[in-house]
């Protein structure tokens, strides 16, 4: 059993090392024009290429390592309803999901219990996704801009560090709903 764990791990990675090369050399080729410039650029021209290729790289690799070590629950075909323990066919869906590292996008199990009429994603659960598009490593970055300066000055600086923009009205609508998530409720402050 134990020889059949690691077949599969190093199948697993081996699939995801050639994801990653082939990935990496897709985005070394947007580099070409620097070397192809009659004059070299400056340091500055070549952060901006490596910004603009970063995200792209970095958020396919994410999604391939989340492909990759979730493998078997997305080969899986029925899960056990949370709600009722009833066996649901699968079906695979797609999210787009954004994190530091860029956008990804997740193809995933999804399961519809006809009996409890509740879904459940499986995988999302695994990886403890945020219910949000942007993951709760950007909404931690994000409120960490918010507790220190005003919204929009907060959205600009966000997009500058991360290369991920949250307008200042989507930051308020996300603090507004952490600051509900972290009041007491109405009762228990004894008054």
């Amino acid at each position: 059993m134990n020889a059949v764990l690691k077949l599969d791990i190093q199948d697993s990675f081996e699939v995801f090392q050639s994801m990653a090369h082939k990935q990496l050399d897709e985005s070394l080729e947007k580099l070409r024009p620097l070397f192809e410039q009659d004059k070299p650029p400056t340091l500055l021209e070549i952060s901006s290429a490596l910004q603009e290729i970063k995200h792209e790289l970095s958020g396919a690799l994410l999604q391939e390592a989340a492909h990759s070590l979730n493998q078997q629950q997305r080969d899986q075909e029925f899960f056990p309803c949370p709600h009722c323990g009833r066996l649901v066919k699968k079906r695979d869906a797609s999210r787009k999901i954004e994190t530091r590292h860029g956008e990804s996008l997740l193809t995933r199990p999804y399961c519809y219990c006809r009996h409890c009429k509740e879904s459940f994603c499986p995988m999302d659960e695994a990886l403890e996704l945020s219910p949000r598009k942007k993951q709760f490593d950007l909404q931690k970055l994000a409120l960490k801009f918010l507790a220190k300066m005003p919204f929009e000055e907060a959205a600009q600086l966000f997009y500058e560090s991360t290369g991920m923009s949250f307008s200042d009205h989507s930051l308020h609508d996300f603090f507004s709903s952490f600051a509900e998530d972290m009041s007491p409720a109405k009762g228990e402050l004894g008054t």
